[in-house]
């Protein structure tokens, strides 16, 4: 190449060229931008942690906080990604961004380790605190998702350290293991820009906003560093811009395939989850829905023995203790505890005394009204115009304390009460906690009203014909087991709310319940009388643990590790391209050289498979074989030379198709050849073989010897004339017979011939008459 050199009198002669400006490296500003921004974003989520300023680790507080341990990992890798490319020769700067590198390697490696094996080694509590919740998730831990970006992010640094500088191994391996840092962060960013929460969620924790932006410029100012056209550690400028461009250019096939990848992967695991959470909350509901199924059933049934008992005690106003245990006992198995029976009759203040001995008679020793003190404890109840005592509850265990007790002093118990009797209906009161129950076990009270008459419709005639009220006592936590024993077990947590007046009341549960899937959620009304309770299933991590998702995962996992090998794989062909060019130019030299001496052949040349089909052939072997260019492709060789096959002549063909040795290789042989007519033809034929990787193949020179063949065999046929005149020749000089008189010949089988016949048959002679002078002198001048 000759290069053309331009004098414009800027200098004078003996002197240097004159210095042009230096060209910024914008690869390098981006490069040193990117991990400034990224070490700005760290810094800003610690400072709203610190401060309590939500704005600068969540932008908002409809997105969750970036952690603070994610925000320690930006400020180490940004400073890292901006020191390797300002100072990359230092030695302090590539010891700090190996340690920063290696720190951040082994806690998101341990983060990912305790998502994937479901135990918790305390790291991230040593560094924040928080203990409130985000849509499900504890805030202040770094996201399972974050850490398999943080994690090849520092991976990329330790590969750029690492490689010697005049290598690109480094430069290649960074620009691979980065490219799963750009996927996470820029997918977590369409996420939020287009309300796609499957793009940044986790099934532990989201990730946050500004992680989602910090793993985005780490990502990019990484890539940069790998991209330079010289290595990490060269001068800026010092190779010429359009050098630098076309080596740049070279990585952007990769990048393109490897980005496509990552960006389909991230689309189709995003689907995945979606079909996960589709599944997993099919199942969810399935079951929550058959609890829900069995809880009303277990409630209807408890509701029914309340009616039970109350038209058994309509039947007999004087039903004893014996007689209501049995009646209760035979009619219904009291749901293994969940709901007992009472029965509490009226009983004005003039017959207190006696009702007391009464029940005392009747197998309850001393047995007497009772209400609860201020200090909780049971006493004997004050002067009131009416009581409504717990004469019989069945069944009675853990229950004994109620015996006697005054219903209508419990407040919640006396409004179910009051309701009953006023809309004559059964009534369904506030949770209120038994003095026997455990801490926290609410129970709630079912009142059936029995009259002694007919209820008049005015509310004050009811109270003076009411006999007293069946009651239902339903222990909730009870209530539940025995709907569904194995609910807990299976890792699902049922609460119960009312919402049938006013603000929902707690009834049964833990509302704080903090879901293992956020996504899941299933709720039933339950139609409990004259109240409606809410009945809410939650599921907790030992339902996750059975139910992971994996799917979304390994096929996010599957593609972003085949993104990475795609771009490992087009970054290494770049050393090969060189290399692979010059093959080319030569091969195409080499190409153009065959053809030129194959065309201007006078000889045929084709070239034949292990098949006999014909794979090339030039314009020589076309014309003798009386074709066009090109219309012997494709055709077998035996079409064209049909004793090429026969055994008695080569049996060469079908032995180089089996074994790939051809006996006639090396000679030249003479065969009859068709043209396109169908007429045959003499030719020459020389074989050659060869092998490559597509197979076997032959190679024949053919000679079209019709001219030859004709010029031998009129020698041939001369060589005979001359052959059989010399035998006639030989006939006729010996003694010959001729008479005197006639000039007849005797022949050889004793016959007298003319002379000219004779001669004519033995030779190729033939006779004019004529007169000599002498005869004509004497005969005809008349000289004689």
């Amino acid at each position: 190449m000759r290069v053309l050199h331009f004098d414009l009198g800027m200098s004078t002669p003996g002197s240097p060229p004159l210095a042009s400006p230096r060209a910024p490296d914008l690869a390098a500003l981006l490069a040193q931008a990117c991990g400034l921004l990224t070490a700005g974003i760290g810094v800003s989520a610690l400072t709203g942690w610190i401060a309590g300023i939500t704005a600068l680790h969540s932008v908002s507080t409809a997105f969750i906080p970036t952690a603070p341990s994610t925000a320690l990992t930006f400020v180490l890798l940004g400073a890292a990604a901006f020191a390797l490319d300002r100072w990359p020769d230092r030695r302090a700067a590539r010891t700090y961004v190996n340690a920063a590198a290696i720190l951040v390697c082994a806690f998101t490696a341990l983060v990912i380790a305790q998502f994937v094996g479901g135990f918790d080694l305390g790291l991230e509590p040593a560094i924040s605190t928080a203990t409130t919740a985000f849509q499900g998730a504890r805030v202040g831990r770094m996201s399972p998702l974050a850490g398999g970006g943080l994690l090849p992010a520092a991976l990329a640094l330790i590969a750029l350290t690492s490689y010697p500088a005049e290598t690109v191994a480094g430069r290649r391996a960074a620009a691979g293991l980065v490219f799963g840092t750009l996927a996470i962060g820029l997918s977590s960013l369409a996420g939020y820009a287009l309300g796609a929460p499957f793009l940044y969620n986790s099934v532990v924790v989201p990730v946050a906003l500004p992680t989602a932006g910090g793993l985005s410029l780490l990502g990019a100012g990484i890539l940069s560093t790998a991209l330079r056209a010289s290595r990490p550690g060269a001068v800026a400028g010092t190779e010429a811009r359009p050098q630098r461009r076309a080596r740049v250019m070279r990585y952007v096939p990769a990048a393109l395939g490897a980005g496509a990848t990552a960006l389909l992967t991230l689309v189709a695991a995003g689907i995945a989850r979606q079909l996960d959470q589709t599944r997993v909350q099919g199942e969810f509901d399935a079951r929550a829905r058959t609890v829900a199924v069995a809880l009303r059933s277990v409630v209807e049934q408890g509701l029914t023995n309340v009616r039970s008992a109350a038209a058994a005690i309509a039947i007999d106003e004087d039903l004893s203790r014996a007689e209501f245990r049995f009646f209760a006992a035979a009619s219904h198995p009291l749901q293994g505890g969940a709901v007992a029976v009472a029965w509490v009759p009226r009983v004005p203040l003039g017959a207190r005394a006696g009702f007391e001995s009464a029940a005392r008679r009747d197998g309850s020793p001393g047995y007497q009204v009772t209400e609860r003190g201020t200090a909780g404890r049971l006493r004997p109840a004050g002067r009131r115009d009416a009581y409504f005592p717990v004469l019989y509850v069945e069944p009675s265990v853990g229950l004994q304390a109620l015996v006697g007790f005054d219903a209508a002093t419990e407040p919640a118990a006396a409004d179910a009460m009051v309701r009953a009797r006023d809309a004559d209906a059964t009534a369904v009161s506030d949770g209120l906690i038994l003095a026997a129950d455990p801490p926290g076990h609410v129970t709630v009270v079912t009142a059936q009203p029995l009259f002694h008459a007919p209820p008049p419709r005015a509310a004050a005639s009811a109270r003076g014909a009411l006999r007293g009220y069946a009651l239902g006592i339903v222990r909730l936590a009870t209530l539940v087991r025995a709907a569904d024993p194995g609910l807990e077990a299976q890792g699902i947590a049922l609460t119960l709310r009312d919402v049938g007046r006013g603000a929902p009341a707690p009834l049964y549960g833990r509302p704080d319940a903090t879901p293992a899937h956020p996504f899941l959620a299933h709720a039933e009304t339950l139609a409990v009388a004259d109240r409606r309770w809410e009945a809410a299933f939650v599921p907790l991590p030992a339902y996750a643990s059975r139910h992971p998702g994996w799917n979304a995962w390994a096929l996010l996992a599957a593609g972003l590790l085949f993104a990475f090998l795609i771009a490992a794989h087009l970054f290494g062909m770049e050393g090969y391209a060189s290399d692979l060019e010059t093959a080319r130019e030569t091969l195409h030299t080499s190409e153009a050289r065959f053809r030129a001496i194959s065309e201007t052949a006078a000889d045929g040349i084709i070239t034949i498979n292990a098949e006999g089909t014909i794979v090339h052939c030039n314009a020589a072997a076309a014309r003798v074989f009386g074709y066009e260019d090109g219309r012997l492709f494709g055709r077998n060789v035996r079409d064209l030379v049909p004793a090429i096959h026969v055994p008695a002549r080569t049996a060469g063909l079908e032995g180089y198709r089996a074994t790939g040795e051809a006996p006639i290789a090396g000679e030249t042989l003479e065969l009859p050849a068709l043209r396109r007519d169908g007429s045959e033809f003499p030719i020459d034929l020389s074989l050659a073989t060869w092998e490559t990787r597509e197979g076997r193949f032959a190679t024949a020179i053919v000679r079209d010897i019709t001219e030859r063949k004709n010029s031998q065999d009129e020698r041939e046929r001369l060589i005979a004339q001359l052959q059989d005149a010399l035998a006639n020749v030989k006939t006729l000089s010996g003694l010959l017979p001729v008479c005197s008189w006639c000039h007849k010949v005797l022949d050889d089988r004793g016959a007298w011939r003319q002379m000219e016949a004779y001669v004519h048959e033995h030779t190729d002679a033939d006779f004019s008459h004529g007169v000599c002078p002498d005869c004509e002198k004497k005969y005809l001048s008349g000289e004689g």
